[in-house]
């Protein structure tokens, strides 16, 4: 995969979004102008979908601290028995919901932190069209 950017998947809910870093961090040196212009938007739109991935993380980690409490509930009831906290954890955490639950869990934290990366690369990439563009007005401007 050398020299090429890999394309993003990232799914938050029922929606899915594209990022195709190889199309999207290019910059077009002979028009850093319209660079400049876009970038914003361009920025907003991936630090809205970084903070939604957060959104729908701490959501998931709420969900899996209330099935944690049912679940650990059920036990405790339904075992009869004085169960240790360790012997509850261990029985909630081989239940298939909870596992399923936990993988939800990792996924949701993948995407948020794949899409942190990718919000402090375009604000390296902001940095580098300002760099470039002003270099370009100084080159201009020595030959004026």
């Amino acid at each position: 995969m050398k020299g090429k950017l890999p394309v993003f998947k990232i799914k938050l809910g029922t929606r899915e979004y594209v990022i195709d870093n190889e199309k999207e961090m290019v910059i077009d040196d002979a028009r850093l102008d319209k660079e400049l212009v876009n970038q914003p938007t361009k920025y907003a739109w991936l630090a809205v979908l970084y903070g939604l991935a957060e959104s729908n993380l701490e959501a998931i980690e709420e969900e899996e601290k209330q099935l944690y409490a049912v679940l650990s509930s059920r036990l405790r009831i339904g075992s009869g028995k004085a169960m240790t906290e360790t012997s509850i954890k261990n029985h909630v955490m081989i239940c298939d919901e909870y596992r399923e639950m936990a993988e939800k869990r990792l996924i949701a934290k993948k995407y948020v932190n794949i899409l942190h990366r990718i919000v402090r690369a375009w604000e390296q990439r902001m940095q580098a069209i300002m760099a470039l563009n002003a270099n370009q007005r100084q080159e201009r401007s020595q030959f004026v």
